[in-house]
């Protein structure tokens, strides 16, 4: 069951339920960008993290959600691009934060929905985790493919020195308990260049609500999508102002 939350800014609307359920009951051609953070499907009973205070492992902190069979994570990359390139208007563009296993096919999903591959990002941390058994490199950076449907408009280049495809984090503490939320330096570049005020963002694994609470922020309309009641909530909270830890 999925439903549209109240939200006071005309044009702008949160969605509690699947993404596959509900991109398809948008119009054509009505969102101008979209940012996204699909799961990684990367949680393993022997890959660590820290999560709620201890070290635990991705799949006790991260839960199902980050939890596909192979052909079934390929599915959702599918059916969600293919509707993506429906929603989006001619010029709009797709940035999709992605784990580096899932690089390659988000790639094939992308391009069979009919989008163009324009370049990829890598954000690198200010404060990575530490390798807890010290028997692998440390990941310290995350990667984003973007993507366009035919030529992409608007494009507000910000000069040489801040449109590098390299973005240097600042540390920024969680805004709430979501275990991977998105920090707003990972967000809000994307929104700035790629989108003008007024325009509609669309955010189809929306989490705890970064990248709505950054297009408000920036003059943008949104359309969240979260399937999880408990970030959904999350989400709302941030929205209103008010502290998501209490969800």
């Amino acid at each position: 069951m999925s439903y549209p939350t109240t939200v006071s800014e005309a044009g702008s609307a949160l969605y509690l339920g699947d993404c596959r359920e509900i991109l398809p009951r948008l119009p054509a051609g009505t969102v101008d960008l979209v940012v996204m953070d699909p799961p990684y499907n990367i949680a393993r009973p022997y890959a660590l993290t820290r999560a709620g205070g201890r070290v635990r492992s991705t799949q006790e902190a991260w839960g199902v959600w980050d939890q596909y069979a192979p052909r079934r994570y390929e599915e959702l990359l599918r059916d969600v691009f293919r509707e993506l390139a429906r929603v989006l208007r001619p010029g709009g563009q797709v940035y999709c934060w992605i784990g580096a296993e899932g690089i390659g096919q988000a790639l094939a999903a992308a391009r069979a929905a009919g989008l163009r591959y324009r370049a990829k990002l890598v954000a690198v941390k200010a404060r990575p985790q530490p390798s807890f058994r010290e028997r692998n490199w440390r990941s310290c950076y995350e990667e984003c493919l973007y993507f366009a449907k035919d030529s992409a408009w608007p494009f507000h280049f910000q000069g040489q020195r801040q449109m590098r495809n390299v973005l240097e984090l600042p540390y920024e503490p969680k805004a709430s308990r979501h275990p991977t939320e998105k920090r707003p330096a990972m967000i809000e570049p994307l929104i700035r260049v790629s989108s003008s005020r007024g325009q509609v963002v669309l955010d189809p694994f929306l989490g705890s609500g970064t990248t709505a609470v950054i297009a408000r922020r920036l003059g943008r309309r949104y359309i969240g999508i979260e399937r999880s009641p408990t970030y959904f909530s999350m989400a709302r909270r941030r929205l209103a102002g008010e502290d998501p830890g209490r969800a």
